[in-house]
C-alpha cells in the first residue's frame, strides 16, 4: 500500500525507556559495559544511547501473509511498555499500586523476562527437549476432537479448529483406510521450533501466565546508603538461592521460594519471594547490596548498564575478549531472519498444499 511505513527492523529486547531510567543526566545516555568483545581495544565502559544497546535486528520480525511484520514490536510498545511507564514512576515515588496497576506491572515484568535472546534460547532448548510428548498431546487432542466430531458432539469447521494449530504447528489429517478399518486415518504433525513459536509463547506469557506475578508481596528495595543499583540486558532474575555459591536463575514465576528481582533505577529494585510475606526492611545492608549486584552481573546476557561505571560489575562478570566467538555470534545473527523466515514459509506452503 502506498505510503505504508516499512516494518521496524531493530528489535530492542530491553526497552530503551527502561535503560533510560539509569541515565545519570537528562541526555538519556547510560554507562554501558559489553560482555563479549572482539579485541582488548574496545573500551570497557562507555556512555551510550540506549538506542544502540540490547538491540537485535529482526528478533521480533514476524511473517504475516508472506510479508515481514513489526506487529510484535508495536505490541510491546503500545500494550506493554507505554502503560507501564506511569506505574514505574509511581513505584519510584513509593506509591502503593492499585489492582489495575499491579496487572500492568505483572505484564511488564513478564515481558522483560521472556522477550530477550536469552529468553529465546531458554524457550527453544526447553521445547526441543520436550517436543515428543508435546506433539503426542496435540495428536491425542486432535484425535479426540475428530472422534467427537464423528459422533456429532463437536463441530469441526476446519483443521484450524484442531488443538494448538498455529503458524508454527501444522496438523494434518490423512485417510489410511483398509478393508478391516475403512475409517482409519493418520494425524501428521510438523512443528518449527523457532521465532514464530517463541513469539506465540511470549504473547501467551505476557497476556495469561503473567497473572502469577500479580499477587506476590512486591517490595521496592534501596541499596546500602551511598551505593547504587545497576542493571543488564537480561534484567529480570528468577533466583533459586540455596546458599553461598549454590544458586541458579531457573526459578519460576509461581514457584514457592523463588526470588524475583528487577532493578528499576539506581535507587530502586523490585523484589518478591514467591509465597513469602514482604521484607521487614527495605534498605539493604552492604552484604545484601553486594549480593544483588553480583546476581545482576551474573544474569546479564551481553550488556551491563549503570548510571556510573560500576567497577564491581567487572569483578563479578569479567568480559570475554574473543574474536572468533564474537564473529561467530554476529554471523549467526546475520542469518537468523533469513533462516527463520524460510522455515516459516516452508511450513505455510505445506499448510496450503
Amino acid at each position: 500500500m502506498s505510503g505504508t511505513l516499512p516494518p521496524a527492523r531493530e528489535s530492542h529486547y530491553t526497552p530503551r525507556s527502561y535503560l533510560g531510567r539509569f541515565s545519570p543526566d537528562t541526555t538519556g545516555r547510560v554507562w554501558a559495559y559489553p560482555l563479549l568483545v572482539p579485541h582488548v581495544a574496545v573500551p570497557p565502559w562507555r556512555l551510550r544511547s540506549p538506542k544502540g544497546i540490547a538491540v537485535q535486528r529482526d528478533l521480533y520480525t514476524s511473517v504475516a501473509e508472506g510479508q515481514d511484520s513489526d506487529k510484535v514490536e508495536q505490541w510491546f510498545n503500545h500494550e506493554v511498555e507505554n502503560p507501564a511507564t506511569p506505574v514505574l514512576d509511581r513505584l519510584e515515588r513509593g506509591v502503593t499500586l492499585s489492582a489495575r496497576e499491579r496487572r500492568i506491572l505483572a505484564r511488564y515484568v513478564a515481558a522483560l523476562d521472556v522477550r530477550t535472546p536469552a529468553g529465546y534460547s531458554e524457550f527453544t532448548t526447553r521445547v526441543s527437549s520436550a517436543l515428543s510428548p508435546v506433539l503426542e498431546n496435540i495428536a491425542n487432542g486432535a484425535a479426540e476432537s475428530l472422534r467427537m466430531a464423528a459422533k456429532g458432539e463437536y463441530k469441526l469447521e476446519s483443521q484450524e479448529d484442531l488443538p494448538l494449530h498455529s503458524h508454527s504447528v501444522d496438523v494434518r489429517i490423512h485417510t489410511d483406510a483398509t478393508e478391516d478399518d475403512p475409517n482409519r486415518g493418520l494425524i501428521e504433525i510438523r512443528a518449527v521450533v523457532g521465532r514464530e513459536l517463541w513469539l506465540n509463547s511470549v504473547e501467551h506469557c505476557v497476556n495469561d501466565i503473567s497473572q502469577l506475578l500479580e499477587h506476590h508481596a512486591w517490595d521496592v528495595l534501596e541499596p546500602h546508603p551511598g551505593w547504587r543499583w545497576y542493571t543488564s540486558d537480561q534484567p529480570v532474575m528468577r533466583l533459586q538461592y540455596f546458599g553461598h555459591d549454590h544458586y541458579d536463575f531457573r526459578g519460576g514465576w509461581g514457584q514457592p521460594g523463588t526470588e524475583l528481582l528487577l532493578p528499576l533505577s539506581p535507587a530502586r529494585l523490585l523484589y518478591a519471594q514467591v509465597g513469602r510475606p514482604p521484607r521487614t526492611s527495605r534498605v539493604c545492608t552492604i552484604e545484601q547490596t553486594l549480593l544483588f549486584q553480583k546476581l545482576i552481573a551474573e544474569n546479564a546476557f551481553r550488556w551491563i548498564v549503570g548510571s556510573t561505571p560500576p567497577i564491581r560489575a567487572t569483578w563479578f562478570r569479567p568480559r570475554t575478549v574473543d574474536l572468533a566467538a564474537y564473529n561467530a555470534e554476529q554471523e549467526a545473527w546475520s542469518r537468523f531472519h533469513t533462516e527463520q523466515t524460510r522455515a516459516h514459509m516452508e511450513l505455510m506452503l505445506r499448510e496450503g498444499a
